[in-house]
């Protein structure tokens, strides 16, 4: 095979399969003994017992222009895939702008693609802890005088087990009907059933 070719047919195969099942614990170093408080987007305290079975994290904002909403599409597309078993899933849209993204902003904004969805405003503490845990960088990007400021943040979703290992990680931009089959080999395996 030529080089070029060889490199290619690397690549692809790599691109194919972002998400792996070596075991059903991906990284139990990421995540351990989170300690969070902040307000859901129906306006109750949560911490990070309130939350508990399978948890789907992502992290962004609500102002963002084009990633956030991308990723939160295919995670509503993803649970329509997943049909009844979706009903063990919770995913949470953790916001990295807390000082815009109020309770009542989050309940218009993640009840604009899926009833399912948690909207979750840490504080200024419970996010830094969330952030460390799951290894996500955001920052603040100022855009000049008169204009919002954007968020650079990770664009990746975290699957979290009832013990509260993470399980998977999924890259931006990928299909959710990849995402939901992935979901449900995990569910799958955990149960014993693979």
């Amino acid at each position: 095979m030529r080089p070029v070719t060889l490199a290619l047919t690397i690549g692809l195969i790599a691109a194919s399969a972002p998400f792996s099942l070596p075991s059903l614990s991906i990284s139990p170093a990421m995540a351990e003994n989170v300690h969070f408080t902040g307000t859901r987007h129906d306006g109750k305290p949560i911490d990070e017992t309130a939350l508990t079975g399978w948890r789907l994290y992502y992290f962004g904002y609500t102002f963002c222009p084009d990633v956030c909403p991308t990723s939160l599409v295919a995670v509503a597309e993803m649970l329509d895939a997943m049909g009844p078993m979706a009903s063990r899933l919770t995913p949470v849209f953790v916001t990295v702008d807390p000082d815009r993204d109020t309770p009542s902003v989050m309940k218009d904004y993640v009840g604009a693609f899926h009833p399912a969805i948690v909207g979750l405003t840490p504080t200024d503490e419970g996010l830094k802890a969330l952030a460390a845990a799951y290894r996500i960088k955001y920052q603040k990007v100022d855009l000049g005088p008169n204009r919002a400021y954007l968020m650079d943040h990770s664009a990746s979703l975290f699957l979290i087990d009832p013990n509260g290992d993470v399980a998977g990680k999924f890259p931006h931009g990928m299909d959710a009907r990849q995402m939901a089959a992935k979901v449900l080999t995990v569910f799958a395996r955990a149960d014993g059933k693979s």
